[in-house]
C-alpha cells in the first residue's frame, strides 16, 4: 500500500512541477529546452493518466473497502504496485505517441505558453488514461504512413529513373536529328537525304517544340531545300510560342529565331505582289528590330551577310534598326 501510495505521489508532484517550470525558471535563473518542456507536460501527465486507467481495471476503490486480511497479502500487494507501474509506462507510451501525432500536424507551439502546457498536459493525461490501446492505434498508424513513404520513395525512383532515360533517348534523338541536317544542307544533298531530316527534326519538334537548334534548321531545311519560306515562318512561330509558353524564352534563342524568322519574310516579299509586300516587310522590320534589340550583334550579321536583306540595304528604316546613318 506504501509502494503505492509512494508512486501515486511521485507521479503527482511531477505533473505538478511540469505545471510550475515557468516559475522555476524564473526561481532557478535556469532555462529549459522547448521540446524538453513540452515532453515533459506529456509524459509526467501521461504517467498519470495510465495509473488513473490501471487503477480503474484493477478496481483499487474496491481492494480499498476490503479488509486487509481479504486482499492486502504482500503477494497482492506487489502485484497491484506492478499493475499501476506498467499502466504508468504505457500511459507514457500513449501520451508521447499523441504528442508525436500533433507534433508531425504541426499543433507543437514553440515557444510554450501556460494555456500550451494546460492543453498538453490535458491531451497527454487523456492519452496516458487510454495507454496501450492508443499506443498500438497510433504505431498502426506510424507503420501505415512508414509503408506509404517507402512506396512514395520507390515511385520517385522510379519516375526519376524513367525520366532519365527519356532525357537521353530525346537526347540521342536530338544528336541524329542535327546529324541528318547538317548532310542535308550539303549543296548536293539528294531529297530523301532531305526528307529524312525533316523527317528526323520534326519527332523532335513534336517533343521539344522550344529547342531553338531543331527549329532553325528545320525552317533553313523547309526554306532553302523545299521551297516553302512559309512552312518555315510557321516553325520558328510555332517555337517562339513554345519557348513562351515553357518559359525557356532566353533572350540570345529568341533573338537567333526572331533574326531567321525576319530573313524568311523578306525571301516571301521578294516574290510577293506589292499589295503583301508592304505587310510582309512590315513583318520583318518587327522582327529584326525585337532581335537586334536582345542581341545587338545581330545588326552587324544583318548588315554584312550577303544574302541577309540584299535589296533593303539602302533603305532608311534597314540603316536606322542596324544603326547606320542615312546621310
Amino acid at each position: 500500500m506504501r509502494v503505492f501510495g509512494v508512486l501515486f505521489l511521485g507521479v503527482m508532484v511531477g505533473v505538478l512541477l511540469t505545471i510550475a517550470t515557468p516559475g522555476l525558471e524564473r526561481f532557478t535563473g535556469l532555462t529549459m529546452s522547448p521540446w524538453l518542456d513540452v515532453l515533459l507536460c506529456f509524459a509526467l501527465s501521461g504517467a498519470f493518466g495510465g495509473v488513473l486507467g490501471a487503477i480503474q481495471v484493477a478496481d483499487i476503490s474496491t481492494l480499498l473497502r476490503s479488509s486487509l486480511s481479504a486482499h492486502w497479502t504482500p503477494f497482492r500487494a506487489y502485484n497491484v504496485t506492478l499493475a499501476l507501474v506498467i499502466g504508468a509506462l504505457g500511459g507514457i507510451g500513449g501520451a508521447i505517441a499523441a504528442m508525436l501525432v500533433m507534433a508531425l500536424d504541426s499543433k507543437i507551439a514553440i515557444p510554450v505558453q501556460d494555456t500550451h502546457r494546460l492543453i498538453y498536459i490535458g491531451m497527454g493525461t487523456v492519452a496516458g488514461f487510454l495507454g496501450f490501446k492508443l499506443l498500438g492505434k497510433i504505431a498502426e498508424r506510424v507503420g501505415t504512413w512508414l509503408e506509404i513513404e517507402k512506396e512514395v520513395k520507390k515511385q520517385v525512383e522510379r519516375s526519376t529513373t524513367e525520366i532519365i532515360a527519356q532525357e537521353r533517348k530525346r537526347a540521342d534523338e536530338l544528336i541524329s536529328a542535327i546529324t541528318k541536317a547538317l548532310a542535308a544542307q550539303e549543296p548536293h544533298a539528294s531529297e530523301r537525304v532531305v526528307a529524312d531530316a525533316v523527317a528526323a527534326l520534326e519527332r523532335v519538334r513534336g517533343e521539344a517544340p522550344d529547342n531553338r537548334t531543331a527549329a532553325m534548321m528545320l525552317g533553313w531545311l523547309y526554306a532553302s531545300k523545299q521551297n516553302d519560306i512559309k512552312k518555315a515562318i510557321a516553325v520558328l512561330t510555332d517555337a517562339l510560342g513554345a519557348m513562351k509558353a515553357r518559359r525557356t524564352e532566353e533572350p540570345q534563342n529568341v533573338a537567333d529565331v526572331l533574326y531567321n524568322r525576319a530573313c524568311y519574310f523578306y525571301r516571301l516579299a521578294e516574290g510577293a505582289q506589292e499589295a503583301e509586300k508592304s505587310n510582309l516587310k512590315a513583318s520583318m522590320y518587327k522582327d529584326l528590330e525585337d532581335s537586334v534589340r536582345l542581341k545587338p550583334e545581330n545588326a552587324q550579321d544583318a548588315l554584312n551577310e550577303p544574302h541577309d536583306f540584299e535589296n533593303v540595304k539602302s533603305d532608311a528604316e534597314f540603316r536606322r534598326l542596324v544603326g547606320q546613318r542615312t546621310d
